[in-house]
């Protein structure tokens, strides 16, 4: 399995060297994966598909009724409005996938704790590198 995630973190992380430590190099795909999995979750609890339609018709309704703006201006509004409702729309068709990538990463993560001997109520074995423990070679 080890192997495996040494494979993983030299095609998600950029900054792997290949004079890095085995240990460097999970601490690195370690601390990608957080941030993956803290993405995930952003993406997969919020509410996507509860666009409120009184918002967007409030918004349409000042776009076309409010005179401090120029058309122009009222146009580029809408045009950003009609966007954001394609993307929320297309984030929300994608929910099953952000919900398997979210719980694949969180394994990962589970994983590359224990092999790392991570214990999360105990911050300096967060970063063994940062805490001089470590040791090079992971077991």
């Amino acid at each position: 399995m080890k192997h495996f995630y040494l494979q993983m973190s030299r095609m998600m992380c950029p900054s792997v060297t290949a004079d890095s430590t085995e240990c460097e190099i999970l601490q690195i795909l370690y601390t990608r994966v957080k941030k993956s999995c803290k993405l995930l979750k952003l993406l997969d609890t919020h509410p996507w598909s509860d666009i409120d339609p009184f918002l967007i018709k409030a918004c349409s309704f000042y776009l076309f009724t409010d005179l401090s703006d120029s058309q122009k201006e009222k146009r580029r509004l809408n045009n950003i409005l009609y966007r954001q409702s394609i993307f929320t729309g297309k984030i929300s068709e994608l929910h099953d996938l952000i919900a398997h990538d979210l719980i694949f990463f969180c394994r990962v993560k589970t994983d590359l704790e224990e092999m790392l001997r991570i214990d999360l109520s105990d911050p300096a074995s967060i970063d063994p590198v940062l805490s001089g423990k470590d040791t090079g070679t992971i077991k």
